[in-house]
């Protein structure tokens, strides 16, 4: 099994900040990154004087600007963010996009920074499983169990973060916490959106299904 390294995925996924929000980012590519959009909610709030977001990658802040992912009568809590032109900076690495077919157990990996651990300065990896399908579900779609043993009692901080399988490749976004568990809108759920912004993903998830009998 092949999980993604902290000393690999540090500088891909990210602490982002707007107002007095936290949670995780992650790039896609050299200058994007994909995050939860109520954690930057306020970047959208005023059009004539946007409220700043930034991401800590190693100790430097990086100013971005976001964009909604919605479409036309489908709201999603998934922004994209581009780091702004005249900052020097390209990621050294990425994650990629991967649309899925639910399969229940499937062992996954979330990446973030949690504010109860470090006050949120710490990239943390939690053991997950997937527990339950949501069709349809907007807000979140996927609901996971943990299978770490960090004393880890309040998750925020890692809404945007990636969930991942052994692969390395992201199969959703974490969005929500609802009676102490956290939820994922999948990639599958919102790959019109990814579309609609010219974001690519991948749809080969049967090499990534390890569970003992597949589906």
């Amino acid at each position: 099994m092949s999980y993604l390294s902290d000393k690999i995925i540090e500088n891909i996924v990210v602490p982002v900040y707007c107002e007095s929000q936290q949670g995780t980012a992650f790039f896609i590519n050299k200058t994007q990154l994909i995050t939860a959009r109520h954690i930057v909610k306020a970047h959208f709030q005023s059009v004539a004087a946007p409220e700043a977001i930034k991401i800590n990658v190693s100790g430097q802040l990086l100013l971005c600007k976001g964009e909604e992912l919605h479409l036309p009568e489908s709201a999603i809590d998934l922004a994209l963010l581009t780091i702004v032109s005249d900052t020097d900076y390209n990621a050294q690495g990425n994650l990629s996009l991967l649309c899925d077919e639910y399969v229940e157990g499937m062992p996954l990996r979330i990446y973030g920074y949690p504010r109860e651990i470090a006050m949120g300065c710490n990239l943390v990896t939690i053991k997950v499983r997937n527990r339950l399908n949501i069709p349809n579900g907007v807000w979140g779609n996927r609901t996971l169990i943990r299978e770490d043993d960090l004393l880890l009692h309040n998750y925020d901080g890692l809404s945007g973060a990636p969930v991942v399988t052994n692969t390395g490749r992201v199969i959703g976004v974490i969005v929500v916490q609802i009676n102490e568990t956290l939820n994922y809108l999948s990639v599958s759920q919102i790959k019109e959106h990814l579309k609609n912004k010219g974001i690519n993903y991948s749809t080969d998830w049967e090499i990534d299904d390890i569970t003992p009998f597949g589906i």
